[in-house]
């Protein structure tokens, strides 16, 4: 009988040491110019976040120093990245913006960071969208060669028609294509984060807390905007409508 409650002990130490260990590992933050490991309070929080959101990556929990904040200004807030040297990724978060908000607040921001390490920044749409437009961009060359071998033109040499489908193409291409192609990326993108914030709250189950969140995040990109900060311009509506979009 001993025996027996022993093995069982032991298998749920082996058990619960497994189950740990298919969740993400907190890695130390080498400091460095920009920035540092996270004080044991964010750290804490970061690590709870992880594990109920199920991330299994390696990742560092870092607060920004005044340089950090200066190359990059959304490191006065909350952001994610990958680490060029250890290769692992990281959530940089400003501990003074970040404990201003009620818990579950704070877990939906680190749920949009922790799962945009699992599904990625960006969705794989928005590398293939390029290539995309590449692929089209010599096929409509090809058509333009094509339909000036229909006119007069027909009797001048290649290299001649393709220079003039050429200078046509990047006509085209200043005048609209690249204006399109950006229209499309960040499409895209906006849907992947509004994905993101959708498998939040059927997790968490609290979509109060969600728009919450956007809001006090909008309300400091707002709030840097009116303080002269022109870098927040084009991200003025960005948390606005994702929040709108929550209210439906």
């Amino acid at each position: 009988m001993k025996f027996t409650k022993i093995n069982i002990a032991v298998s749920l130490v082996v058990c619960s040491l497994f189950a740990h260990n298919t969740y993400s590992k907190m890695v130390e933050f080498t400091e460095d110019a920009y920035s540092m490991q996270a004080p044991q309070e964010i750290v804490d929080i970061a690590e709870k976040a992880a594990e109920f959101f199920e991330c299994k990556d390696a990742y560092e929990v870092v607060v920004p120093k005044k340089a950090g904040i200066l190359i990059n200004p959304w490191n006065k807030f909350i952001g994610t990245g990958i680490n060029p040297q250890t290769k692992n990724h990281f959530i940089v978060i400003n501990p003074e913006w970040f404990l201003s908000i009620p818990e579950k607040q704070q877990l939906f921001l680190l749920g949009r960071n922790f799962l945009a390490i699992k599904h990625g920044t960006t969705p794989l749409s928005m590398k293939i969208i390029p290539f995309l437009f590449i692929l089209f961009t010599g096929c409509f060359v090809l058509f333009i060669v094509w339909i000036l071998g229909k006119t007069r033109l027909a009797e001048y040499k290649p290299w001649v028609k393709g220079l003039i489908a050429f200078c046509i193409m990047t006509t085209c291409n200043i005048a609209f294509m690249n204006g399109l192609q950006s229209k499309f990326l960040l499409h895209v993108a906006k849907n992947h984060d509004k994905a993101i914030n959708e498998m939040i709250i059927q997790k968490t189950g609290d979509k109060d807390s969600a728009i919450k969140a956007l809001e006090f995040f909008d309300s400091s990109i707002k709030s840097e905007l009116n303080n002269g900060e022109s870098f927040w311009a084009p991200y003025a509506m960005l948390f606005e409508n994702y929040a709108h979009e929550l209210k439906k």
